[in-house]
């Protein structure tokens, strides 16, 4: 599709990368501030995570990971030195550090949660980090990657890393960074198993597990799935295959399969029932792509039984697709009132008022209301200002 240009500031501040699902919202932390927000998926109305107007909000600078354990939403730094926990609400804020960080971005392979513990796999530590969202105790755990170096020492390897992973069951599965090796680990018991793969799946930018086989996504537009005995390639998209990093999501439905682009352009959908992959169209008149040079168009997803929601990272609409049908719908998000915003802006440390995120328009109508406002006990707007104008 045409990337457009002349993307709202205003929905600009409320888009996300990653969100997590429960009881019918969507949680998630903007982009632009990394403000605790929810959106009602049966309104589609988008409303602050409550705090009291003296708190301030402590979040991570960038949330790279997000899950909800017994009641308490967990938060993943994205340079990987801390998870932060409070409740549904944004109340009982603690910070935990953790020793996961290695880089600026992408220090996390995958997380999940098990029980009342967060699961967290690096992709740079020897180590699974297990974290108790309620009592804050953090275990590293390191069998796992004891049993990985000993098999690759008896086949005479270069260890690498781990760089994908799904959860499936109680169990977590790693992919190797050469392709080679498909490891699980057994959340509930420990217990690790060790797969080689026929012959080396290598640049996958996401791993899922479904119709009791895995699906491989390689950043070209190739997928292969492996069903425990042998490696099948189910399509590639002739028009990229020649670019390495286009793609980055996939939905693997019942009827359907979509490839969600990483600098590309455009959504792919394989049909399961003729077997053909076509370029699919049909996007909202007013949908929009805008992200900084380099940043994937997709990244972050969550689901319920029903419906894969796909984050609002770089566009104006979000992606939500059913998992048995295979249709494919754009939500389009109902955000608070310009003053709401700009109080809750005000009211913590996160208040920006860039140019380029906030309209002179929007700012010029809060003056206009001849409401006084303060930041941290110093008047910032108000009935004085407007006087003066």
């Amino acid at each position: 599709m045409d990337v457009k240009n002349g993307f709202s500031r205003r929905i600009k501040r409320y888009q996300f990368s990653i969100c997590t699902y429960f009881d019918g919202f969507l949680y998630f932390f903007s982009n632009f501030s990394s403000l605790g927000m929810k959106m009602d998926l049966i309104t589609n109305r988008i409303t602050y995570i409550e705090k009291s107007k003296n708190d301030i909000y402590e979040n991570p600078d960038t949330v790279d990971g997000m899950e909800i354990v017994n009641g308490k939403l967990c938060i993943l730094g994205i340079k990987g030195d801390c998870v932060c926990t409070c409740d549904l609400g944004g109340v009982g804020y603690n910070r935990i550090t953790i020793d996961c960080s290695e880089k600026e971005w992408g220090n996390y392979t995958a997380y999940t949660s098990y029980k009342e513990d967060v699961y967290i796999f690096p992709r740079y530590r020897r180590c699974i980090i297990k974290l108790n969202a309620h009592t804050q105790r953090v275990e590293y755990i390191t069998e796992l990657y004891k049993e990985v170096e000993q098999y690759i020492l008896q086949k005479n390897w270069d260890y690498c890393e781990f760089v994908q992973g799904c959860k499936v069951g109680t169990a977590m599965w790693l992919l190797s960074e050469n392709g080679k090796l498909l490891v699980s680990y057994d959340m509930e018991n420990g217990e690790t198993k060790i797969y080689e793969l026929p012959y080396s799946i290598t640049n996958c930018q996401q791993l899922v597990y479904a119709n009791k086989k895995f699906y491989f996504l390689v950043g070209n537009g190739t997928v292969y799935t492996w069903n425990f005995q042998k490696i099948d390639t189910l399509f590639t998209i002739e028009d990229t295959c020649d670019k390495e990093y286009e793609f980055c999501r996939l939905a693997v439905t019942r009827q359907k399969i979509y490839v969600l682009p990483f600098l590309g352009n455009d959504i792919w959908v394989y049909n399961r029932k003729n077997e053909k992959v076509e370029k699919f169209e049909t996007y909202p008149q007013e949908f929009e792509y805008l992200a900084p040079k380099g940043w994937s168009k997709y990244y972050g997803y969550c689901e319920n039984e029903q419906y894969y929601f796909f984050a609002m990272r770089s566009m104006n609409y979000l992606l939500k697709v059913n998992k048995n049908s295979g249709q494919s719908d754009w939500i389009k998000p109902i955000l608070p009132s310009i003053e709401e915003e700009f109080e809750v802006y005000s009211r913590t440390e996160n208040s920006m008022f860039r140019e380029d995120v906030w309209d002179m328009n929007e700012y010029l109508h809060i003056i206009s209301l001849k409401k006084d406002s303060y930041v941290n006990n110093t008047e910032r707007i108000g009935e004085k200002i407007w006087k003066r104008m």
